[in-house]
């Protein structure tokens, strides 16, 4: 009977550890862990890196860190062969590569791409510990944790906005919830004129809200209950997203809101009229979302700005994203078999970036 009670508060004590892991998720700035940063490359960044340690530790008193056989378990399984095929040809050209390009920063090809398999082991225990979660908790459950989690970042983010339109009392309010987060500041919201959730910068925020956030709203018109209350959260995310002035968020939204409307409609049973109805509806707000994003996510509000933004050379904001693109892209090809190992690019970027990028 003793050991029947034991088991069942672990369990509790399991499952709520879970539950703080799910909602503290998109929580970029609290960081308790973050010594171990360069360790875990920036995992340990997040609130929820604390639950994981946590949890695995309950888990491995419960029973040993096995993956059970199964379809999920082979993806698992061939999740990690991947990650252990990458390390090890990352090992391979730390030593073809060691004497070739020297150190820099102090800096060898070694201590580089020891970061990225210590991040890779870190990683792979992620995924783990969150199959485990799934086992833990019932999908209404993790359901109901995500909910409570979108609407705390949509209470902050809405306080946020407040500050924007210069209301007093909301940067009293928030600096003090700041306290316990250290995230993007009051005066740097007034400053950029820019929200950035619960995170420390708006690019964040607005990655958390259409990778996470607003696909699960979604998802739960389509599949879900509650449609009304789903669709309040729904625009309420919008607006934060608009106020993250993100090129890249906007982008992805309305990728997200075309697949939407596609499945939307592919699984609802209603007549054809009515379906080419919410097709035009659809459409009518797409050209809309467009035409207001077009607004925002350039120095000025026409179409030719934007594009000037992505594509000239003299934009600094575009070329730190290019210069990415660009000196992968020469790696990949001078080195097609196994690349220059998972942490050595940084040894490569003097070479193969471009002269226009070195004088802006």
């Amino acid at each position: 009977m003793n050991d029947y009670i034991i088991t069942n508060r672990n369990i509790g004590l399991e499952k709520l550890i879970a539950k703080l892991f799910i909602f503290f998720l998109p929580f970029k700035m609290f960081s308790p862990l973050y010594p171990l940063s360069n360790i875990t490359h920036g995992l340990a960044n997040t609130a929820s890196f604390l639950f994981i340690i946590i949890g695995l530790l309950l888990v491995l008193l419960r029973k040993k860190l096995v993956i059970q056989n199964g379809y999920g378990g082979k993806i698992f399984k061939n999740f990690i062969i991947m990650w252990l095929v990458c390390d090890l040809t990352s090992l391979v050209m730390a030593v073809l590569l060691h004497d070739q390009v020297g150190t820099i920063g102090g800096e060898d090809t070694f201590s580089a791409v020891l970061k990225k398999i210590l991040f890779s082991f870190a990683y792979i225990l992620f995924v783990y510990y969150g199959i485990e979660v799934w086992k833990l908790l019932s999908k209404d459950e993790i359901t109901n944790v995500i909910t409570k989690s979108i609407d705390f970042c949509i209470i902050v983010g809405m306080i946020q906005i407040l500050i924007l339109f210069k209301i007093s009392f909301a940067v009293a309010i928030y600096d003090f919830i700041n306290t316990g987060f250290n995230a993007f500041s009051s005066s740097e919201i007034i400053r950029t004129n820019k929200i950035a959730v619960l995170s420390i910068e708006p690019a964040y925020a607005s990655g958390y809200l259409c990778a996470f956030f607003i696909p699960f709203l979604l998802s739960r018109i389509i599949y879900g209950n509650n449609t009304n209350k789903t669709i309040i959260r729904l625009i309420l995310c919008i607006m934060l997203l608009y106020f993250t002035k993100s090129t890249t968020g906007y982008t992805l939204f309305l990728v997200e809101f075309v697949v939407f409307i596609y499945v939307f409609l592919a699984k609802s049973k209603i007549s054809l009229s009515h379906k080419i109805i919410s097709v035009f509806m659809g459409l009518s707000a797409l050209a809309l979302l467009i035409i207001i994003i077009a607004s925002q996510v350039a120095i000025s509000s026409n179409i030719t700005s934007v594009f000037d933004k992505l594509l000239s050379n003299d934009n600094a904001t575009s070329a730190d994203r290019k210069l990415f693109i660009i000196v992968d892209s020469k790696i990949f090809f001078n080195y097609p078999l196994l690349g220059v190992g998972n942490g050595n690019q940084g040894f490569f970027y003097q070479q193969y970036t471009p002269d226009w990028m070195l004088s802006l």
